[in-house]
């Protein structure tokens, strides 16, 4: 290996998350995200603190830890983790994408979302960029209430009541099986997930 690289580490035989190494403080850092980040900020981030298929990452530059995050050099560095659901002992490594080979592949739909797929030092990392089932849980709502009507109401209901009822639960149920078949036909394309 190069000298002047890094590499994560996993220190603990029952989590996934990864370690990195601090020269100066002579201390490993848990991890609970990696950001890769560019002169504008981040680039990408991994929400935890492994890769898929437990892969392990080496990079050029040291780490040094910081206090707060910072851009204006690219250099690689930790901060301790602002996250209100983690331990204390938890950091966010920060990795400036100059010191990796870090590529965008594409969009990739996979179940019920669409992820940009980025590459760093060939791992592969999804960011969920939309989830495609929002309509189709507002549309399922809309038809539980419809459903919930019938049960709530004392019965016998009267006949207008009783059509009207059934007559969203058939236009509602229509809906949902052309929302899953919108779902199931889509493949993204980069023009739908411009950002502005």
């Amino acid at each position: 290996m190069e000298k002047d690289m890094t590499t994560l580490e996993r220190h603990n035989s029952f989590l996934r998350t990864l370690s990195v190494w601090v020269e100066k403080s002579k201390t490993y850092y848990s991890l609970c995200a990696i950001h890769f980040y560019n002169e504008k900020g981040d680039a990408i981030v991994q929400d935890y603190g492994y890769f898929d298929n437990d892969e392990i990452l080496s990079f050029k530059g040291n780490v040094v830890r910081k206090i707060k995050v910072d851009f204006s050099k690219k250099e690689n560095f930790v901060i301790k983790s602002k996250k209100s659901y983690n331990f204390d002992n938890d950091y966010e490594l920060y990795i400036c994408i100059d010191n990796v080979d870090f590529k965008y592949v594409g969009l990739k739909k996979e179940f019920d979302c669409v992820f940009r797929i980025y590459t760093v030092n060939g791992i592969e990392i999804k960011q969920n960029i939309k989830f495609l089932k929002d309509k189709f849980w507002e549309i399922s709502s809309l038809l539980e209430k419809e459903k919930n009507k019938i049960e709530n109401y004392k019965l016998p209901l009267e006949q207008k009541e009783i059509e009207e009822i059934c007559s969203n639960i058939v236009k509602y149920n229509q809906m949902l099986i052309e929302e899953n078949k919108k779902m199931k036909e889509y493949v993204p394309k980069e023009e739908d997930f411009i950002e502005e």
